[in-house]
């Protein structure tokens, strides 16, 4: 590659990051706290919205990230993306349990199961932030060398076309409320310029309506709190 390429920034990764740390560290108080028919039903869409951005993510990571990391890292980032992948199965398995748990858990009798969806909230969060960080100190830094900007910005974009569109100003927002502010610009940057100032000017009220609704508060804990 030419030696003015740009390459892939990791502060976009944590921004993510940080996003699924905050939303999936609150899920296990949420449910346990949800004792009625309507704060049960908030939570359990909450915990579909933020299960599919998790399961997108990791699924461009596998099939975008992975296989150009393999073919241009060399032999040191076999192992490295073998026991990402394998983590990303585990963590696909357990949300898919977690999935079932809650979705018994919204429409049978909760009051008699809110522990056990609680529980295994619990375990999937340890689980989804010891991998988190394990990308973060094995692959991150040979992304930043081998992964171009271009390239992840294809990634993010296959992330939002899988979304729907009414959701952008959420799904920004949701970045934006511990994100880095030039992180953040960068993907406002890629957006059409006909969706940027309506997105930009959306994205923080969205959020915090949306966290008013779920987490009780504009103001969530945040990650680091948790």
């Amino acid at each position: 590659m030419a030696e003015d390429t740009q390459y892939f920034d990791r502060g976009e990764m944590e921004v993510v990051h940080t996003m699924f740390r905050r939303e999936f560290g609150h899920l296990p108080r949420l449910i346990r706290e949800a004792v009625d028919a309507e704060r049960i039903r908030i939570v359990a869409d909450h915990f579909t919205l933020i299960a599919d951005a998790l399961h997108h993510h990791h699924r461009a990571e596998d099939e975008l990230v992975w296989p150009l990391l393999k073919k241009r890292a060399g032999d040191c980032v076999e192992k490295r993306v073998q026991m990402m992948q394998a983590q990303h199965h585990e963590l696909e398995f357990d949300l898919e349990w977690l999935c079932t748990g809650i979705r018994n858990w919204a429409t049978n009798d909760p009051t008699l199961a809110s522990l056990e969806p609680a529980s295994e909230a619990s375990r999937f969060v340890e689980l989804l932030n010891e991998h988190m960080a394990a990308e973060e100190q094995l692959v991150v830094p040979l992304m930043e060398q081998h992964i171009t900007a271009a390239e992840w910005d294809a990634m993010v974009e296959r992330g939002a076309a899988a979304s729907d569109p009414a959701a952008l100003p959420l799904n920004l927002g949701m970045l934006l409320y511990e994100g880095d502010a030039e992180v953040v610009q960068r993907v406002l940057d890629r957006l059409p310029a006909d969706l940027r100032d309506t997105v930009c000017g959306d994205a923080a009220d969205s959020y915090a309506q949306y966290a008013q609704r779920v987490h009780g508060t504009t103001t969530p804990a945040r990650s680091a709190e948790l």
